[in-house]
């Protein structure tokens, strides 16, 4: 018996035993052979029909007897299999799974996928037509399968999969308005923005040349925000200190928020050191690339003690941009009147990071301005803590009820991501193997840490040693604590893991009551969590690098006072 044979059924076909090629004896037989790879069994009248149709009966028997038994010189003499004198199918014993067989599972193995490429044999009319038939069902399973490829592909952040998938698709549907679209979405979610222009160029050169039509309007709209964002966002190279690093995905929300010509607000939320400032920076240099007019505002925790300072530096710098002011009876109203006037001449894009830090006044202004703008005349991009959202919703009341706001959540990066950015940092050779590993399980993703725990590395041999930089930012977020909640996360730092609600109360001195309201303020918060178990409720850090801020910050007395409370 000689090997199993692998067949190619799509691209140019080919048969091979224990990787070596076979040579069929003459184009025929071949195409026989190929026909019961995937018919698997046909009769002889069959077989005689669709090959040899134009000859008398006879000779088209005699003809396939002689193509058989030129199979089995070439493949064994145990490749065929016969019932009576009636069915020929090959011998499954002798076949592996084709390519085929593959993409009727959903399997793409390779980027040939047309059915029998260039495979015709002449004067065989019925093994054409069959063969035909054969591509146009291929053509099917090839563009379910690869839709499902390339989804795959684009979840995990693969962008050669999401190329090869896409060719593919592109090719066995090249007039697809609607597949084009997408494709391009996901490019443009990535980063890609040249690969999306291309794939749209591809699109109206099709189009063009083969229907003498254009692209659709959505698709073209498409086109024009990606291309914006290729022409006027730059990306620095990771681990430059600019905090932004895997955000393309969110950036191209934004671009969707711009372009939509309905103005309002956008507000992006996160803890601290997710890149949120970054995010807006880049977002002012697409709306530079819009032509809007972008006028961008820090809030800082000094600012609540004065009343409109943001609005008074926004004025600022409208001024200096040369617009004139009209008489009003008070500042307020000089304002109003000035943006109800500019934006009726072009759109304005106020990028305002770190509301929580407005004094209420600002807020109220903040409405007001809303209101009184042309429409489609302003848009409002601002960032905020997360814990902010409630009181958030609650001072922008006004928007919130006529529907002109959308929240866009930064997260931390995912683990491949934070890898990458680690990778992208370190030197060679330098940290452990499992560096990226580590540093995502003490960073939790956040891109801020994980940079300054590259540095301390370089600088002190120790990653998980916070840096000044890093215990500052950590200090600052904890910052305005109660002595009870400051106590409670000391308690939890000198825990070894979760602690239990009773535990935490007989470490804080604290009753029941009192330690339930106080960890909820700190689950608003998103410092700590809670997790029901069998035994009870547990509580933890959400961040690891709070954990060990906390507990670094801690004197020797202190760890003392609650082993001895432990105990």
């Amino acid at each position: 018996m000689m090997g199993n044979l692998k067949v190619h059924l799509l691209g140019n076909p080919y048969a091979e035993e224990d990787g070596r090629q076979i040579r069929f004896p003459y184009r025929k037989a071949e195409g026989l052979f190929y026909y019961l790879c995937v018919q698997k069994s046909a009769s002889r009248e069959e077989l005689a029909e669709t090959f040899w149709g134009d000859e008398p009966e006879a000779a088209a028997r005699k003809s396939l007897r002689e193509a058989m038994y030129q199979l089995k010189k070439a493949l064994g003499e145990d490749i065929f299999e016969t019932k009576g004198h009636t069915l020929v199918s090959l011998n499954a014993a002798r076949m592996e799974r084709t390519d085929l067989e593959a993409l009727e599972d959903g399997v793409l193995e390779s980027r040939e996928t047309e059915f029998l490429e260039h495979f015709h044999i002449k004067g065989s009319y019925e093994f054409d037509q069959w063969a035909s038939q054969m591509r146009e069902t291929c053509g099917r399973l090839v563009r379910r399968a690869a839709r499902q490829c390339l989804y795959q592909a684009d979840a995990a952040l693969d962008l050669e999969g999401i190329e090869q998938y896409a060719a593919i698709l592109m090719k066995n549907d090249p007039y697809s308005e609607k597949l084009h679209y997408e494709i391009m979405d996901i490019y443009a979610v990535h980063g890609c923005y040249h690969q999306a222009v291309q794939v749209y160029q591809a699109l109206e050169k099709v189009l063009w040349e083969d229907l003498d039509v254009k692209p659709c309007r959505e698709v073209s709209r498409l086109y024009q925000r990606v291309k914006r964002l290729e022409e006027h966002v730059s990306f620095e190279m990771p681990g430059k200190e600019n905090g932004f690093f895997g955000r393309t995905e969110e950036l191209y929300q934004i671009s969707a928020f711009l372009a939509d010509g309905k103005g309002k607000v956008l507000a992006i939320g996160g803890e601290m050191g997710v890149g949120k400032s970054r995010l807006l920076a880049k977002a002012c240099e697409l709306a530079e690339g819009y032509r809007m007019l972008p006028v961008f505002q820090g809030c800082y925790p000094e600012d609540r003690d004065e009343a409109l300072v943001p609005w008074k530096e926004i004025f600022f710098k409208l001024e200096e941009k040369g617009f004139e002011t009209e008489k009003c009876p008070s500042e307020e109203d000089k304002l109003l009147a000035l943006f109800r006037k500019i934006t009726r001449e072009q759109t304005v894009v106020l990028f305002l990071d770190d509301v929580q830090h407005m004094d209420g006044e600002s807020f109220r202004i903040l409405n007001r301005v809303l209101r009184v703008a042309a429409p489609g005349g302003l848009y409002v991009c601002m960032t905020f803590a997360r814990e902010f959202e409630s009181e958030l919703l609650e001072v922008m009341d006004s928007a919130v009820r006529n529907d002109w706001m959308e929240l866009l959540w930064l997260e931390c990066l995912e683990e491949k991501a934070a890898a990458e950015l680690v990778r992208s940092l370190v030197r060679e050779g330098e940290g452990p193997e499992n560096l990226p590993a580590l540093l995502y399980e003490f960073t939790d993703g956040n891109v801020f840490f994980l940079t300054e725990a590259v540095r301390q590395l370089q600088k002190e041999g120790d990653p998980f040693r916070l840096s000044r930089k890093a215990s500052c930012a950590l200090k600052a977020s904890l910052a305005g604590m109660t002595e009870k909640e400051r106590r409670l996360l000391d308690a939890l730092a000198f825990l070894p893991g979760p602690g239990k609600f009773q535990e935490l109360g007989r470490l804080t001195g604290m009753d029941y009551r009192e330690l339930a309201e106080v960890l909820e303020k700190l689950s608003v918060r998103g410092i700590c969590g809670e997790e029901r178990r069998e035994d009870g409720v547990f509580y933890t850090f959400t961040r690891n690098i709070v954990r060990e801020y906390v507990r670094q910050s801690q004197t020797e007395g202190k760890k003392e006072a609650f082993l001895l409370t432990n105990f």
